[in-house]
């Protein structure tokens, strides 16, 4: 028990000197920066005693420039409320921010620990937390200024309670999923996959009851964001908006198409606006969603190889080094260039794209061996949930816009179901030694 303390005491340093590391080294908004912007924004003029409001470029390209101050509907406003908190403590420092997502993160590498040895034992575990303390991309996508940095570790203490198979843990559950939706709001149809695993973990009456609870839980979190958004725009807005610009840019994420254009300056000037979610935002963000949806009526077989290509994209692992040229600035410059011309021009940016892009599947891959290994044992039940919320992102992200950071969530869950396979295959190999030393 005392080596085994000792062990992952090392793991849990080595995690913390490494993502204390990447926010000392990627210091501030360096990675979207653009959308790091607002939050902090928020956070600064709620301090101020100016609510949760950024200014904003309401004008038309050909205008004269006009700044307003509006509510940050744009997105929901949980990571403003975290900043502010911070920032009301470390007089506004970004760096305090980023050391504390860092520790919040070492936190993330405990939990994934716990998480795994409450479902798989303990050699499993110990390998997680030395997994998750290693590896690279989750630790870089801690320390950013995003909210995806804290999603992953709320919903994987959801997770954590809900195992618990009571309602207090389901109420948790509720709370968590509610909390990570105010972080990003894709994570708000969750409950929805999860009632398989209450549906066989209790009779149909108890788990419907649990499964009510869970969305009466993430609904009472989720009110007063709605509330708030109801008030600056006399519209109901759950969250934020953006769903229906980014499925429409989707459309053109691997190349203009069909009258759209991808990433949200591009598709602002499309409209004549400097910015595209204000003014208007939420009567243009619903406009956009109708005319994709009719796109991909109008060319269904299309779409579904956009949904492949999608498929393959979205655990591409960037941002752990700044690219020069992204590939999409590239194809705006070159356009119809393909990806070999792109390796020619950029081929350190590309190889590294491809690298994580490798890995990203890699982890994926271990994870769902992991899953069908366990689905041999009595273990399934408890990776079950853990395998439905992988699913879960997966599933939600690939129709509309497969940004690959949408996806970083889903590290932690990974390495719960891959440390479980390799603990397989490194006891079978153990096994094989002794049989050989003993003949």
């Amino acid at each position: 028990m005392k080596e085994l303390t000792i062990r992952v005491l090392i793991a849990l340093v080595i995690a913390t000197v490494i993502r204390v590391g990447f926010a000392l080294v990627f210091q501030g908004p360096v990675y979207f920066g653009g959308i790091s912007s607002g939050y902090i924004e928020a956070a600064k003029n709620f301090l101020a005693g100016n609510g949760f409001t950024v200014t904003v470029d309401a004008s038309k390209i050909n205008e004269p420039s006009k700044l307003v101050s509006v509510f940050f509907y744009m997105r929901p406003i949980a990571y403003s409320i975290f900043l502010a908190s911070v920032f009301s403590v470390f007089w506004n420092s970004l760096i305090a921010v980023q050391i504390i997502q860092a520790l919040i993160g070492v936190l993330n590498c405990f939990l994934i620990y716990l998480t795994t040895k409450k479902i798989f034992g303990q050699k499993s575990a110990e390998i997680s937390v030395f997994f998750s303390a290693l590896f690279l991309p989750m630790a870089r996508f801690e320390t950013t200024l995003l909210p995806d940095a804290l999603v992953g570790f709320l919903l994987l203490v959801g997770i954590y309670f809900l195992l618990r198979d009571d309602f207090v843990g389901a109420a948790l559950f509720g709370i968590l999923t509610g909390l990570a939706t105010e972080f990003r709001p894709d994570s708000v149809l969750l409950p929805f996959f999860i009632l398989p695993f209450l549906l066989i973990s209790r009779n149909i009456r108890q788990a419907l009851t649990r499964w009510a609870l869970i969305i009466v839980m993430v609904a009472l979190v989720l009110i007063p964001n709605t509330i708030a958004n109801y008030k600056a725009t006399n519209k109901i807005i759950p969250l934020g908006i953006g769903n229906g610009i980014s499925m429409w840019e989707g459309i053109s994420q691997f190349g203009d198409k069909y009258g759209t254009v991808f990433g949200d300056e591009r598709a602002a000037a499309v409209e004549g606006y400097r910015l595209w979610w204000y003014p208007n935002g939420v009567e243009r963000d619903q406009k956009r969603f109708k005319e994709a949806i009719k796109i991909i009526e109008q060319h269904p077989v299309w779409y579904v190889g956009m949904l492949v290509k999608r498929s393959l994209m979205i655990f591409t692992i960037k941002g752990l080094f700044p690219s020069p040229v992204e590939y999409q600035n590239y194809l705006v410059v070159h356009p119809g260039a393909s990806y070999l011309s792109y390796l020619r021009h950029e081929p350190i940016s590309a190889l590294l794209k491809i690298f994580w892009t490798l890995l990203g599947w890699a982890l994926f891959i271990l994870a769902a061996m992991g899953f069908f290994t366990a689905m041999k044992t009595k273990r399934w039940r408890l990776a079950f949930p853990i395998a439905l919320t992988i699913f879960y992102y997966f599933i939600v992200h690939i129709p509309t816009n497969a940004e690959p950071r949408y996806f970083f969530p889903m590290f932690g869950f990974e390495i719960v179901l891959a440390s479980y396979f390799i603990s397989r295959k490194t006891l079978k190999h153990e096994s094989k030694i002794l049989e050989q030393q003993n003949q």
